[in-house]
């Protein structure tokens, strides 16, 4: 019984805690001038450092709420086999301008030349949205995504997550000792 229970242990704690599946959509590029966005005006922060960034169609635009929302994502067929064995994450900065939007989702030169070979074809894609949770202490990084029923799903293993759990409470206690806020 005692093996049993190590070997349980050890199971949950060395292996994903959960495969989270996102889903499917297109993807074309889209070109500069980026801005001004929908989301941001002519603000030049608003682009991540890695310029891998999206404006999204109707369906994901939700009446702007998706300014902000990030998204891993992954190309999964098109013409002549274009895509790049990569996921890459990406923000939303803007809503798609052209009327009707030629895709899902359209990439920046950056994001579309990070998972496909073909710039300017549409491709099929693969997206799930997830949630970056952080604060002035906890500097580990947990992500999240969702399943299709919106429950939140952990992407860290179950000993990475006990193991940033733990440090940020032993963070917390200190804190608390020491009566900082």
């Amino acid at each position: 019984m005692g093996r049993l229970v190590l070997t349980i242990l050890v199971a949950l704690t060395s292996s994903t805690a959960s495969v989270v599946y996102g889903d499917i959509g297109t993807a074309s590029s889209y070109h500069p001038p980026y801005i001004p966005t929908r989301c941001y005006g002519n603000r030049q922060d608003q682009f991540p450092p890695s310029k891998l960034f999206v404006a999204v169609s109707e369906g994901l635009w939700d009446n702007g709420a998706a300014c902000g929302r990030r998204y891993r994502l992954r190309c999964l067929s098109g013409a002549n086999r274009p895509c790049k064995q990569q996921t890459i994450e990406v923000k939303v900065v803007d809503f798609c301008t052209k009327a009707p939007c030629p895709s899902t989702i359209q990439l920046s030169t950056d994001a579309f030349a990070a998972i496909s070979n073909h710039n300017g074809r549409k491709i099929n894609v693969e997206y799930t949205q997830y949630v970056l949770f952080s604060s002035s202490f906890y500097r580990s990084k947990i992500y999240f995504g969702f399943n299709n029923d919106d429950t939140a799903v952990p992407s860290l293993t179950l000993n990475e997550l006990l193991q940033d759990l733990s440090r940020y409470y032993r963070q917390l206690q200190i804190c608390h000792a020491n009566f900082c806020m």
